[in-house]
Protein backbone atom coordinates (compact mmCIF):
# COMPACT_ATOMS: atom_id res chain seq x y z
CA UNK A 1 0.00 0.00 0.00
CA UNK A 2 1.47 3.27 -1.07
CA UNK A 3 2.16 5.79 1.63
CA UNK A 4 -0.19 8.74 1.55
CA UNK A 5 2.01 11.75 1.05
CA UNK A 6 1.11 15.28 1.90
CA UNK A 7 3.10 18.27 0.80
CA UNK A 8 1.78 21.43 2.37
CA UNK A 9 2.44 25.02 1.64
CA UNK A 10 2.20 27.75 4.23
CA UNK A 11 0.75 30.82 2.61
CA UNK A 12 1.65 33.68 4.91
CA UNK A 13 -1.09 36.30 4.91
CA UNK A 14 -0.96 38.96 7.61
CA UNK A 15 0.10 37.03 10.70
CA UNK A 16 -1.30 33.63 9.85
CA UNK A 17 -0.94 30.57 7.65
CA UNK A 18 -3.03 27.62 6.65
CA UNK A 19 -1.99 24.56 4.69
CA UNK A 20 -2.48 23.61 1.07
CA UNK A 21 -2.02 19.93 0.38
CA UNK A 22 -1.16 18.10 -2.78
CA UNK A 23 -4.88 17.33 -3.02
CA UNK A 24 -5.18 20.95 -4.26
CA UNK A 25 -7.28 22.11 -1.28
CA UNK A 26 -6.47 25.58 -0.04
CA UNK A 27 -7.83 27.47 2.95
CA UNK A 28 -6.89 31.11 3.50
CA UNK A 29 -7.65 33.20 6.55
CA UNK A 30 -6.32 36.36 8.16
CA UNK A 31 -7.00 35.13 11.67
CA UNK A 32 -4.80 32.88 13.70
CA UNK A 33 -1.27 31.84 14.28
CA UNK A 34 1.27 34.61 14.69
CA UNK A 35 4.09 32.10 15.10
CA UNK A 36 3.97 31.17 11.41
CA UNK A 37 5.65 34.48 10.62
CA UNK A 38 8.90 35.59 12.22
CA UNK A 39 10.19 39.12 12.05
CA UNK A 40 13.94 39.73 11.96
CA UNK A 41 16.41 42.17 13.40
CA UNK A 42 17.99 44.54 10.91
CA UNK A 43 20.73 42.74 9.02
CA UNK A 44 23.05 43.82 6.25
CA UNK A 45 21.92 42.38 2.90
CA UNK A 46 24.15 39.56 1.70
CA UNK A 47 23.80 40.38 -1.98
CA UNK A 48 26.29 40.45 -4.83
CA UNK A 49 26.05 43.28 -7.35
CA UNK A 50 26.46 41.90 -10.88
CA UNK A 51 29.36 43.06 -13.02
CA UNK A 52 28.78 44.53 -16.48
CA UNK A 53 28.80 41.09 -18.09
CA UNK A 54 26.65 39.42 -15.42
CA UNK A 55 22.94 39.22 -14.64
CA UNK A 56 20.66 37.52 -12.12
CA UNK A 57 18.22 34.97 -13.57
CA UNK A 58 15.34 33.12 -11.96
CA UNK A 59 11.80 31.89 -12.45
CA UNK A 60 9.03 34.34 -11.70
CA UNK A 61 9.57 37.97 -10.74
CA UNK A 62 11.56 39.62 -7.98
CA UNK A 63 8.36 41.46 -7.04
CA UNK A 64 6.41 38.22 -6.48
CA UNK A 65 5.03 37.49 -3.04
CA UNK A 66 7.01 34.77 -1.30
CA UNK A 67 5.43 31.86 0.57
CA UNK A 68 6.80 28.71 2.18
CA UNK A 69 6.62 25.00 1.49
CA UNK A 70 7.08 22.06 3.82
CA UNK A 71 5.89 18.76 5.25
CA UNK A 72 5.67 20.04 8.84
CA UNK A 73 8.25 17.47 9.94
CA UNK A 74 11.86 17.52 11.07
CA UNK A 75 13.68 15.95 8.11
CA UNK A 76 16.06 16.68 5.23
CA UNK A 77 14.76 18.64 2.23
CA UNK A 78 16.13 18.71 -1.32
CA UNK A 79 14.68 21.33 -3.67
CA UNK A 80 15.63 22.34 -7.20
CA UNK A 81 14.57 23.81 -10.51
CA UNK A 82 15.64 22.79 -14.02
CA UNK A 83 17.35 25.06 -16.54
CA UNK A 84 16.04 23.59 -19.80
CA UNK A 85 18.28 23.16 -22.88
CA UNK A 86 16.47 25.94 -24.74
CA UNK A 87 17.09 28.54 -22.04
CA UNK A 88 19.43 30.90 -23.87
CA UNK A 89 19.73 33.17 -20.82
CA UNK A 90 21.65 30.48 -18.91
CA UNK A 91 22.74 27.63 -21.22
CA UNK A 92 26.30 28.15 -22.38
CA UNK A 93 26.86 30.74 -19.65
CA UNK A 94 28.70 30.41 -16.33
CA UNK A 95 26.94 30.36 -12.95
CA UNK A 96 28.97 32.47 -10.52
CA UNK A 97 26.65 32.57 -7.50
CA UNK A 98 23.31 31.30 -6.18
CA UNK A 99 20.80 33.41 -4.25
CA UNK A 100 18.54 31.56 -1.82
CA UNK A 101 16.16 32.69 0.89
CA UNK A 102 16.48 31.32 4.42
CA UNK A 103 13.82 31.40 7.15
CA UNK A 104 15.71 29.90 10.11
CA UNK A 105 19.21 28.89 11.09
CA UNK A 106 18.77 27.87 14.74
CA UNK A 107 16.88 24.67 13.93
CA UNK A 108 18.42 24.21 10.47
CA UNK A 109 21.70 22.51 9.59
CA UNK A 110 23.73 20.90 6.78
CA UNK A 111 22.94 23.50 4.13
CA UNK A 112 24.32 22.69 0.68
CA UNK A 113 23.93 24.33 -2.70
CA UNK A 114 24.35 22.07 -5.69
CA UNK A 115 24.22 21.75 -9.47
CA UNK A 116 23.63 18.50 -11.36
CA UNK A 117 22.82 17.25 -14.87
CA UNK A 118 20.21 14.92 -13.33
CA UNK A 119 18.32 14.93 -10.04
CA UNK A 120 20.63 13.30 -7.47
CA UNK A 121 19.64 10.65 -4.92
CA UNK A 122 20.33 13.41 -2.40
CA UNK A 123 22.05 16.77 -2.56
CA UNK A 124 25.43 15.41 -1.51
CA UNK A 125 25.55 13.25 -4.66
CA UNK A 126 25.12 16.08 -7.17
CA UNK A 127 27.76 16.85 -9.81
CA UNK A 128 28.73 20.05 -8.01
CA UNK A 129 28.22 20.37 -4.25
CA UNK A 130 29.18 23.25 -1.98
CA UNK A 131 28.69 23.17 1.78
CA UNK A 132 27.53 26.47 3.25
CA UNK A 133 28.29 27.81 6.73
CA UNK A 134 24.74 28.55 7.82
CA UNK A 135 25.89 30.63 10.80
CA UNK A 136 27.17 33.31 8.41
CA UNK A 137 23.81 33.75 6.64
CA UNK A 138 20.77 35.93 7.19
CA UNK A 139 17.57 34.19 8.30
CA UNK A 140 14.03 35.27 9.13
CA UNK A 141 11.08 36.68 7.23
CA UNK A 142 11.45 40.03 5.45
CA UNK A 143 7.75 40.84 5.63
CA UNK A 144 4.26 39.42 5.87
CA UNK A 145 4.25 38.35 2.22
CA UNK A 146 8.03 38.21 1.83
CA UNK A 147 9.08 34.94 3.42
CA UNK A 148 12.80 34.39 4.05
CA UNK A 149 15.88 36.60 3.78
CA UNK A 150 18.17 36.74 0.75
CA UNK A 151 21.69 35.29 0.80
CA UNK A 152 24.00 35.40 -2.22
CA UNK A 153 26.49 32.54 -2.12
CA UNK A 154 29.45 32.74 -4.50
CA UNK A 155 30.48 29.43 -6.04
CA UNK A 156 34.00 28.39 -5.10
CA UNK A 157 34.23 26.90 -8.61
CA UNK A 158 32.07 28.65 -11.24
CA UNK A 159 29.93 26.21 -13.24
CA UNK A 160 29.42 26.45 -17.02
CA UNK A 161 26.01 25.15 -18.12
CA UNK A 162 26.12 22.68 -21.02
CA UNK A 163 23.68 22.31 -23.89
CA UNK A 164 21.76 19.57 -22.04
CA UNK A 165 20.65 22.00 -19.31
CA UNK A 166 21.09 21.55 -15.58
CA UNK A 167 19.30 21.22 -12.24
CA UNK A 168 20.16 23.81 -9.59
CA UNK A 169 19.09 23.34 -6.00
CA UNK A 170 19.87 23.25 -2.32
CA UNK A 171 19.51 20.86 0.59
CA UNK A 172 19.01 21.45 4.30
CA UNK A 173 18.04 19.51 7.39
CA UNK A 174 15.41 20.66 9.88
CA UNK A 175 16.28 19.47 13.39
CA UNK A 176 13.14 20.74 15.14
CA UNK A 177 9.82 21.35 13.37
CA UNK A 178 8.52 24.54 14.94
CA UNK A 179 6.02 26.99 13.45
CA UNK A 180 8.49 28.40 10.91
CA UNK A 181 10.65 25.34 10.29
CA UNK A 182 7.57 23.28 9.40
CA UNK A 183 7.73 25.23 6.12
CA UNK A 184 11.43 25.85 5.33
CA UNK A 185 11.42 26.07 1.50
CA UNK A 186 10.76 29.54 0.10
CA UNK A 187 8.75 29.60 -3.12
CA UNK A 188 7.15 32.29 -5.27
CA UNK A 189 3.45 32.99 -5.05
CA UNK A 190 3.55 33.83 -8.77
CA UNK A 191 2.47 31.83 -11.79
CA UNK A 192 3.24 28.11 -11.94
CA UNK A 193 5.89 27.35 -14.56
CA UNK A 194 7.25 24.13 -16.00
CA UNK A 195 10.60 22.98 -14.55
CA UNK A 196 10.45 25.50 -11.71
CA UNK A 197 10.01 23.24 -8.65
CA UNK A 198 11.22 19.74 -7.84
CA UNK A 199 11.24 18.56 -4.23
CA UNK A 200 11.93 15.49 -2.12
CA UNK A 201 12.50 14.81 1.58
CA UNK A 202 14.19 12.10 3.60
CA UNK A 203 10.99 10.76 5.18
CA UNK A 204 7.71 12.15 3.86
CA UNK A 205 8.33 12.41 0.11
CA UNK A 206 11.28 10.14 -0.59
CA UNK A 207 11.06 10.27 -4.40
CA UNK A 208 11.67 13.40 -6.41
CA UNK A 209 8.31 15.08 -7.10
CA UNK A 210 7.65 17.55 -9.90
CA UNK A 211 5.51 20.05 -7.99
CA UNK A 212 5.29 22.65 -10.74
CA UNK A 213 1.62 21.85 -11.30
CA UNK A 214 0.80 22.50 -7.66
CA UNK A 215 2.88 25.43 -6.48
CA UNK A 216 4.79 28.48 -7.65
CA UNK A 217 8.50 28.41 -8.57
CA UNK A 218 11.35 27.74 -6.15
CA UNK A 219 12.61 31.17 -5.14
CA UNK A 220 16.25 30.80 -6.13
CA UNK A 221 18.26 33.04 -8.46
CA UNK A 222 21.45 32.45 -10.46
CA UNK A 223 24.19 34.99 -11.09
CA UNK A 224 25.07 34.23 -14.70
CA UNK A 225 28.16 35.49 -16.50
CA UNK A 226 28.61 35.86 -20.24
CA UNK A 227 32.04 36.49 -21.75
CA UNK A 228 30.33 38.57 -24.47
CA UNK A 229 29.45 42.00 -23.01
CA UNK A 230 26.68 42.38 -25.59
CA UNK A 231 25.06 39.12 -24.48
CA UNK A 232 24.03 40.05 -20.95
CA UNK A 233 21.52 42.55 -19.59
CA UNK A 234 19.90 43.26 -16.26
CA UNK A 235 18.00 40.82 -14.09
CA UNK A 236 16.02 38.38 -16.22
CA UNK A 237 12.62 37.16 -15.08
CA UNK A 238 10.38 34.56 -16.72
CA UNK A 239 7.32 36.79 -17.20
CA UNK A 240 6.17 35.22 -20.45
CA UNK A 241 6.48 38.53 -22.29
CA UNK A 242 9.61 39.56 -24.16
CA UNK A 243 10.98 42.92 -23.15
CA UNK A 244 14.11 44.84 -23.94
CA UNK A 245 16.40 44.75 -20.91
CA UNK A 246 19.60 46.26 -22.30
CA UNK A 247 21.08 47.87 -25.40
CA UNK A 248 24.72 47.97 -26.56
CA UNK A 249 26.87 49.36 -29.32
CA UNK A 250 28.67 46.90 -31.60
CA UNK A 251 31.83 47.23 -29.50
CA UNK A 252 29.95 46.13 -26.35
CA UNK A 253 29.40 49.54 -24.73
CA UNK A 254 26.06 49.73 -22.92
CA UNK A 255 23.78 52.61 -23.94
CA UNK A 256 20.56 53.88 -22.36
CA UNK A 257 18.85 55.07 -25.56
CA UNK A 258 18.98 53.99 -29.23
CA UNK A 259 21.95 55.42 -31.11
CA UNK A 260 22.39 55.84 -34.83
CA UNK A 261 23.99 52.83 -36.43
CA UNK A 262 23.94 49.18 -35.44
CA UNK A 263 22.57 48.53 -31.93
CA UNK A 264 22.61 45.16 -30.12
CA UNK A 265 19.40 44.66 -28.15
CA UNK A 266 19.19 42.15 -25.29
CA UNK A 267 15.71 40.69 -24.58
CA UNK A 268 14.32 39.33 -21.31
CA UNK A 269 14.60 35.70 -22.50
CA UNK A 270 18.35 36.07 -23.01
CA UNK A 271 18.20 36.42 -26.81
CA UNK A 272 19.90 39.26 -28.66
CA UNK A 273 19.05 41.04 -31.90
CA UNK A 274 20.94 43.47 -34.12
CA UNK A 275 18.89 46.58 -34.87
CA UNK A 276 19.88 49.26 -37.38
CA UNK A 277 18.93 52.72 -36.13
CA UNK A 278 18.81 55.43 -38.81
Amino acid sequence: MKKLLFLTVAVVLGMSAHAQTREFKQVLSTAGNAQSFTSYKAQLPKKIDPAANQAWWGYGKETDKRTALGTQRAETYDAAFFVAPGNSAVVGKTIKAIRLYLRDKVNTKDLKIWISKSLPADGSKADYVQNVDISSLNAGDEGEEKTGLANDIALTTPYTVGAEGVYVGYSLTITNALAVTKFPLVISDGNMQANSLFVRTSVSVTDWTDATGDFGPLYVWLLVENTDPAGIGGISENTGELQEVARYTVDGRRISTPQRGLNIVKMSDGSTAKVLVK
